[in-house]
């Protein structure tokens, strides 16, 4: 039996709705899958509607995008309360900062002579929360790019001219955030990270997991990882970090197989947390 525990939906950045997740996990004869969307949780209830009807386990999750001396790190959250005042409060706040972020890196588009509308990312966003990847599939489909990552080399990645650095949170804050909503604190594919020092020192400051299975990391990174975790006393975690079909070029929901223990002993964790 096996599980997706980072999968993205409209929520944020992903193309699939909340209700297909959970059909292409029923597709992929998974038993249960975690929407984990970026700064948002409102995917997870329409998910677990969805998956009572297919008989799909869905995890109650979140990512959050942390700075650590000047690097992006992801911290994932699993079984968090999706009452938590505390975490609501946080999220309303990073939205606000992600939707002033997406706008600046508009204006500076259009100062390069792009002719992005505003209008066209809020569209493709929806009610989800805004980040550059929609702004690349504007960029994309109006024709100024080739494709999503061209548009990210071009002009959305560090030190490209429409590049807007975000006021982040820091790693030990978003453990604590996590914790204090209830959930488990798990560092996400730690290969783009580039410093498995970071490891140590998050696992110092309460970090519960580490992301060994996923889309970026190879069978040799998969027991390194592996290694990591029992030398640090992390729980292993894994998923496809899919973004639906248009997301990264294809669907990779599925792809990446995470055994079912890896979500048991999240639960373990959760539950003594809880006690």
């Amino acid at each position: 039996m096996f599980v997706d525990l980072h999968v993205h939906t409209t929520a944020s950045d992903g193309t699939f709705q909340p209700q297909e997740a959970v059909a292409c996990a029923k597709a992929q004869n998974l038993s249960a899958i975690a929407i984990t969307d970026h700064d948002t949780i409102d995917g997870i209830k329409p998910a677990q509607e969805a998956g009572k009807q297919l008989g799909i386990e869905v995890i109650e999750g979140v990512e959050l995008g942390c700075d650590l001396a000047g690097r992006e790190i992801h911290i994932l959250g699993y079984l968090i309360r999706r009452n938590s005042q505390v975490l609501l409060a946080a999220l309303s706040n990073l939205a606000e900062e992600r939707t002033a972020r997406a706008q600046e890196m508009v204006r500076r588009l259009n100062k390069l002579g792009i002719g992005v509308l505003w209008e066209d990312v809020a569209a493709l966003a929806g009610d989800g929360t805004v980040g550059r990847l929609h702004i690349a599939r504007v960029l994309a489909s109006g024709g100024w790019a080739r494709d999503q990552s061209d548009a990210f080399a071009r002009y959305l990645d560090r030190d490209k001219p429409a590049y807007v650095p975000r006021q982040r949170l820091s790693p030990a804050g978003a453990i604590e955030l996590i914790h204090q909503a209830g959930g488990v604190a798990v560092l996400a594919h730690p290969k783009l990270i580039g410093r498995d020092q970071v490891i140590r020192e998050l696992a110092a400051e309460g970090l519960d997991g580490i992301e060994v299975y996923h889309v970026c990391h190879d069978w040799q990174d998969v027991a390194k990882y592996k290694q990591l975790a029992r030398k640090f006393g992390l729980l292993l975690t894994g998923g496809s970090d899919c973004h639906g079909p248009a997301g990264k070029g294809e669907v990779l929901l599925g792809k990446i197989l995470t055994p079912i223990e890896c979500l048991i002993q999240l639960q373990e964790r959760a539950r003594e947390y809880r006690c």
